[in-house]
């Protein structure tokens, strides 16, 4: 619940900002690309954070507090700030006004920093094999171990 939650907010605070700075600039031929590439984000986005975990993680019983460490999870400890930054990143050359680039970087900021203090504040206490788990994967951007969990996975 607290993911669609977020989730809702995240997509009306990115219509106000589309509403106040359409990303409708760049060069032209670049313009197609990069909004795929940002739906393409955007996609990954809803499926780490709204749908991966519901669909694919059987816990083992109703008192099962570990990570689920499959899928985006295994690439990185927190692959939705990876498909967020991405498609920001994606939509930046299109913005015609500057404003809307420092807001852009705001919003990863704080997303960086949600990211920073669930890493080290709140999943510790709530996953029993958040240590192991944290050991093993990186924190934002895929290393070998993520790879192989993937093809082996």
């Amino acid at each position: 619940m607290a993911g669609l939650a977020g989730y809702s907010l995240f997509v009306a605070v990115h219509i106000l900002m589309f509403s106040i700075y359409p990303p409708v600039g760049g060069s032209p031929g670049l313009r197609i690309p990069l909004w795929i590439l940002a739906f393409l984000a955007v996609a990954g986005l809803a499926w780490s954070v709204l749908l991966e975990i519901p669909l694919r993680h059987r816990p083992s019983s109703p008192d099962d507090r570990s990570v689920y460490d499959r899928g985006t999870y295994a690439l990185v400890r927190h692959p939705g700030f990876l498909w967020y930054t991405l498609a920001h990143l994606a939509l930046m050359p299109l913005y015609t006004d500057p404003a809307a680039r420092i807001v852009a970087l705001i919003l990863i900021a704080g997303d960086f920093s949600l990211v920073l203090w669930e890493d080290l504040r709140a999943f510790p206490r709530m996953f029993t094999d958040w240590d192991a788990y944290r050991a093993r994967v990186p924190f934002l951007w895929p290393g070998p171990y993520g790879k192989r969990r993937i093809r082996h996975g």
